[in-house]
């Protein structure tokens, strides 16, 4: 779980490189950037609530069971 949302947040900063370019863009950028701008704040959080619950589980995943 922990690998795969860490390819998320991968996943998520090629996402946000792409929506801020470093050279000129073409003249429907704005647009675009406009209406799907919201997408990498998104995965940012998705990525890393999915880290947070990953890491609970492969670190005290076992304590439930221990007096069974």
């Amino acid at each position: 779980m922990v690998v795969l949302a860490l390819l998320a947040e991968a996943n998520a900063i090629k996402i946000f490189n792409i929506f801020n370019p470093s050279g000129f863009v073409e003249v429907g950028f704005n647009e675009f950037k406009a209406k799907n701008n919201h997408w990498p704040g998104l995965l940012n959080k998705i990525a890393f609530t999915l880290i947070a619950i990953g890491t609970l589980i492969w670190g005290y995943g076992d304590i439930p069971f221990i007096n069974a």
